[in-house]
């Protein structure tokens, strides 16, 4: 038995597309921006968006499929409203997480820079944080330094917006990092702090619907791979990475998840690919995406 359980999950957005085919794992990774920004409290292990305490300094790391230096300007949504923050030249090194979802652990190598330190002018709780624009030196897989600076779209699932419009696949299924976290730790005093400026909104929010995920609709039927039933894992969750253009358009899909039985993975990309798909919007606009989902496999 096959099927679907849709979830938005948005990681890169903006006018650009660059594409890694990675042939050891036989997958492609599409990148809409050259850096992606996550934040923590200074002292504080990561937290996820919106669950931040109050703090006045916070560490944040760069991250992106491949290694490279980035600059650019980052946007950072608070409860004391917007600040920018203009990011120096940052090595992003290559590590391996470690993750696990319920039936298999699986590693994925990303790059990742150490923590720069942003300082604001009083404690706020981050909710959300990406990069404006960004600059790279020293990318050679994905053609980003021939592109000099670009205008990233907002990474919308960093946004704050009603849960209620979001497609989550339930908690227990979803795949979590074991290692290595991000924890943040307190700037040690030769640490260079960069300072939050503050800033009005980077886009209109006076549309009806200003943010929105992308959505997934004329699923396919996929019959359960004849292959599977002849190898030792015959069920397991292959969670699917989309990527959707402005438009609607599926630019690649690959397995960001895996089952441990590739007719089950390859089955799940091919469904992913023939799927129909409505853009994300973020600010009014419709943005290019990572729509995920879970394709749930039983004999």
């Amino acid at each position: 038995m096959f099927s679907w359980i849709p979830r938005a999950f948005v990681a890169f957005a903006s006018v650009c597309l660059m594409v890694l085919f990675v042939h050891a794992r036989a997958e492609a990774m599409v990148e809409y921006c050259p850096a992606m920004v996550t934040m923590s409290p200074a002292g504080a292990p990561g937290a996820a968006p919106g669950a931040a305490p109050r703090a006045s300094t916070y560490a944040l790391w760069l991250s992106a499929s491949t290694p490279r230096n980035v600059s650019g300007r980052a946007a950072i949504h608070t409860d004391a409203g917007w600040y920018v923050v203009n990011v120096p030249e940052t090595a992003l090194t290559q590590v391996t997480q470690q993750w696990k979802d319920r039936y298999v652990q699986f590693s994925r190598r990303v790059a990742q820079s150490a923590p720069l330190f942003v300082s604001f002018p009083k404690p706020v709780s981050v909710a959300s944080a990406f990069m404006l624009n960004a600059k790279t030196q020293g990318e050679t897989q994905l053609g980003w330094d021939a592109k000099g600076t670009v205008q990233c779209s907002p990474q919308i699932d960093r946004l704050e917006r009603p849960r209620s419009n979001r497609q989550l696949a339930p908690t227990g299924m979803q795949p979590h990092l074991i290692s290595p976290l991000f924890v943040a730790p307190q700037p040690p005093a030769s640490a260079q702090v960069l300072p939050a400026m503050l800033s009005s909104g980077p886009g209109d929010t006076s549309c009806p619907v200003p943010f929105r995920d992308a959505k997934a609709f004329n699923l396919p039927r996929v019959p359960y791979p004849e292959a599977a039933k002849y190898r030792s894992v015959k069920y397991g969750d292959a969670f699917v990475e989309v990527a959707i253009s402005a438009t609607g358009s599926v630019d690649d899909a690959w397995i960001f998840a895996p089952t441990g039985s590739p007719p089950l993975d390859q089955a799940a990309v091919r469904a992913a690919k023939m799927t129909s798909y409505k853009p994300a919007i973020a600010f009014c606009q419709k943005v290019p995406s990572i729509y995920s989902f879970l394709s749930e496999f039983k004999p």
